[in-house]
C-alpha cells in the first residue's frame, strides 16, 4: 500500500513539474517559432530522463536530509505540493516547484520540531543566487555571442539555421539539467522510505513522470514564459535558454535542487534589462513573483495542517 501511494504521489509531482518546467527549457524557442512544440516535448522527455538517472542522486540526498521522513509524512508532503503545483500550472503560472517542496518540508519539520537548518540555509542561499546568477550570465553571454556573430558573414537564412540549431542544443542541455537538478523535487522526500529501492531507481521513476508531464500539459506555461515577460528574438531566446541551463547545471554539481523557473525568468529579465527596462512586462513579472511566494507558503501551511490532523493525532 505504501509503495502504491508513493508511486501515485511521485506521478503527480513529476507530471506537475514536467508541465510547469518544460517552458523553462524550450519556452522561448517555441514562442519564437524556431522549434516546434512537439519536437521540444520529445527532446525534453528524452534528456530529462537521462539527466535524472546520471546526476539526480545528489539533489535527492539534499532534500531527504532537511527533516526526518517516513512513508506517511513523505506522501503528505508530496500530495500537498502536487495539488498546489498542478493547480497553478493549469492557471499557466510558472511556479517554483523546488520552493514548494521545501516549503512543504519546512512545514513538516516545524511540526516535528526537527529541521536541519544547516542544509536549509544552503538551499536558501542557492535560491537567492539562481535568478541573479542567470541574469548576469545572460547579459555576459549576449554581449560575447553578439560580437562573435557580428564578425561572421552570413545571410539571413544561414543565421536563422544557426540560431535554430543553437536553440535545440541549449534546450537539450536545459532538459538534461532539469532532470539532473529537479528530479529530487519529485522523489527526494521518498529516499530511504522504500526498502531495496536506490536513489538512482527513484530518479529514473521521477524522470519518466516529468517527461509525461511535458508531453501532456506543458503548452500553457511554455507560451507564458516564452513571450509573456518580454518579446524575444531568436538570438535572445537562445541566450536565455543557454544561460538558465548553465546556471541550473552548476547547482546540480553542488547538489542543491534550485528553481529552473527562477533561472529562466532571471535570464529573460537580464536580457530585458540589456535591451532597456521599458521592454519588460512588469505585470507578468509581478504575477510570477506572487506565484513564487504563494506556492511555498501554501505548502507549508497545508502540510502542517495535514500533519496535525492525519498523522500526529
Amino acid at each position: 500500500m505504501g509503495f502504491i501511494l508513493i508511486f501515485g504521489v511521485s506521478a503527480l509531482l513529476g507530471i506537475t513539474l514536467g508541465a510547469n518546467d518544460a517552458g523553462n527549457v524550450f519556452g522561448t524557442a517555441v514562442a519564437t517559432r524556431f522549434v516546434r512544440y512537439r519536437t521540444a516535448c520529445v527532446l525534453t522527455f528524452i534528456f530529462v530522463v537521462i539527466g535524472a538517472v546520471l546526476q539526480g542522486s545528489k539533489g535527492i540526498e539534499t532534500l531527504s536530509g532537511i527533516t526526518p521522513q517516513n512513508v506517511n509524512t513523505s506522501v503528505l508532503v508530496g500530495f500537498v505540493v502536487g495539488i498546489v503545483g498542478f493547480i497553478l500550472s493549469l492557471l499557466g503560472q510558472p511556479i517554483s516547484l523546488s520552493q514548494a517542496v521545501v516549503g512543504g518540508l519546512i512545514g513538516l519539520g516545524l511540526s516535528q520540531n526537527k529541521v536541519e537548518w544547516e542544509i536549509l540555509w544552503k538551499v536558501l542561499i542557492c535560491w537567492a543566487f539562481t535568478p541573479l546568477g542567470a541574469g548576469i550570465i545572460a547579459i555576459i553571454c549576449y554581449k560575447i555571442l553578439f560580437v562573435f556573430l557580428s564578425h561572421l558573414r552570413m545571410g539571413i537564412l544561414t543565421r536563422e539555421t544557426l540560431i535554430r540549431r543553437g536553440l535545440l542544443l541549449s534546450g537539450v542541455i536545459g532538459a538534461y539539467s532539469l532532470g539532473a537538478n529537479n528530479v529530487a523535487n519529485t522523489v527526494g522526500m521518498f529516499s530511504g522510505t522504500i526498502k531495496d529501492v536506490s536513489n538512482m531507481e527513484l530518479a529514473l521513476l521521477g524522470g519518466v513522470f516529468i517527461g509525461i508531464g511535458v508531453l501532456l500539459f506543458s503548452k500553457p506555461v511554455m507560451m507564458n514564459v516564452g513571450k509573456g515577460i518580454v518579446i524575444l528574438d531568436g538570438f535572445s531566446a537562445f541566450v536565455v535558454v543557454l544561460s538558465s541551463s548553465v546556471t541550473v547545471y552548476i547547482f546540480s554539481l553542488v547538489g542543491v535542487p534550485v528553481s529552473t523557473t527562477q533561472a529562466v525568468v532571471g535570464a529573460i529579465v537580464g536580457i530585458g534589462i540589456h535591451h532597456g527596462v521599458h521592454t519588460l512586462q512588469f505585470k507578468v513579472i509581478k504575477d510570477i513573483l506572487l506565484s513564487w511566494l504563494v506556492a511555498p507558503i501554501a505548502c507549508l501551511v497545508f502540510v502542517s495542517a495535514g500533519y496535525a490532523i492525519f498523522i500526529n493525532k
